[in-house]
C-alpha cells in the first residue's frame, strides 16, 4: 500500500487576468501548501479501479477527481492491473481549498508509484491539467507562482504580504459551512466585472510586499456577506491579513505565531467551522 497526504491550499494572490477563447480563465495567482490534509490510500486491486470514500458524501465512480485521475492514468500509461483508492476527507468541498484538486494529484502521484510508470511529475501534471486547472500547483508547491488557467506553475519564496512584518507561519482558516461553486464565481465576475491584465512580478525579494488581492472575493461576497463578516472577525482576533480563498468561501488569517492563532480559533464563533494551520516549507510527497 502507498499512503499520501494531500494537502489544502490557499491563494495568497489571486488576479483573473481574462476569460480565454477556450472558457477558461487566465488567473495569475501565489498558492501556497497548508497544513490540513486529506488521506489517499492506493493498494493493488482486482482488474478495474475501485474507489471508496471516509469523510464525505462523495460518488466513489464517475464525478469523483480521484476516480476520474486513476482512469486517466491508466489510459493513458496503458495499465489494465487494477487498484483500490481509499480516499479519507477532512478538506471541506467547495471551500476555496483546492481539496479535489489536491487528492487527484496525490493519487495520480501514488498510482504512478504503485504501478511503477516512472512518470515525471510534469508529466504527472500535465495529465492533471485535464482533470482540473489547481491540480498542477499540487506537483511543485508548498509556495508557487500560478499562470495561464492553472497549468503553468513555477515555484517561488513565500512572499511578504502588505500587512505583514514578515512572512507569517501561521494561519487560521475560516468556513461558514456551506460550499461555493468554483464556476459559477468565474461566471459571476465574468458578468459583473471587467477584468484587465496587468503585469506584475511576484519574483521580488520577499522584502517587498505582494499586494493582498482576490479578484473573486468581491463577487462571492456580494451573495454571501459572511465572507466581510469573518475577515472584520479575523483582523479583531489579531490576523495580519485577512483575505478569502479561491472563489471562497473559506477565509484565511494569517498571524505571527501559532499561541496567537490558536487564541483567535478558540474564540471562534460557532456557526463556523476552523482550522488553525501551517503554512507548509516543504511539500508532503
Amino acid at each position: 500500500m502507498i499512503a499520501l497526504k494531500a494537502p489544502a491550499k490557499i491563494n495568497l494572490s489571486l488576479r483573473v487576468l481574462g476569460r480565454r477563447p477556450d472558457g477558461y480563465h487566465d488567473i495569475d495567482s501565489v498558492m501556497q501548501m497548508v497544513g490540513l490534509y486529506d488521506d489517499v490510500e492506493v493498494a493493488p486491486g482486482r482488474r478495474g479501479l475501485d474507489v471508496f470514500v471516509e469523510g464525505a458524501d462523495l460518488p466513489e465512480g464517475p464525478g469523483n477527481l480521484v476516480y476520474e485521475a486513476a482512469t486517466a492514468l491508466a489510459k493513458a500509461a496503458g495499465v489494465s492491473t487494477g487498484a483500490s483508492i481509499r480516499l479519507t476527507k477532512r478538506i471541506p468541498i467547495g471551500a476555496g481549498l483546492g481539496g479535489g484538486s489536491s487528492d487527484a494529484a496525490a493519487a495520480l502521484m501514488a498510482l504512478s508509484r504503485l504501478w511503477r510508470l516512472r512518470w515525471t511529475r510534469t508529466r504527472l501534471a500535465e495529465l492533471g491539467a485535464g482533470l482540473g486547472s489547481d491540480v498542477p500547483f499540487f506537483f511543485f508547491g508548498p509556495t508557487a507562482r500560478v499562470t495561464g488557467r492553472g497549468e503553468l506553475v513555477a515555484r517561488t519564496a513565500r512572499p511578504r504580504l502588505v500587512g505583514e512584518a514578515r512572512p507569517s507561519e501561521w494561519a487560521v482558516l475560516v468556513n461558514p459551512g456551506f460550499p461555493v461553486s468554483t464556476r459559477w464565481a468565474f461566471e459571476r465576475l465574468t458578468k459583473e466585472r471587467s477584468v484587465v491584465t496587468i503585469p506584475r512580478s511576484f519574483g521580488a525579494p520577499v522584502s517587498v510586499p505582494c499586494p493582498v488581492e482576490n479578484s473573486l472575493e468581491a463577487v462571492t461576497a456580494s451573495s454571501y456577506p459572511v465572507i466581510e463578516e469573518i475577515k472584520r472577525w479575523l483582523r479583531d482576533a489579531g490576523a495580519g491579513v485577512a483575505l478569502m480563498s479561491g472563489s471562497g468561501p473559506t477565509v484565511f488569517g494569517l498571524f505571527s505565531s501559532r499561541a496567537e492563532a490558536v487564541r483567535a480559533r478558540v474564540g471562534l464563533p460557532q456557526a463556523w467551522m476552523g482550522w488553525v494551520v501551517k503554512l507548509l516549507r516543504r511539500a508532503p510527497w
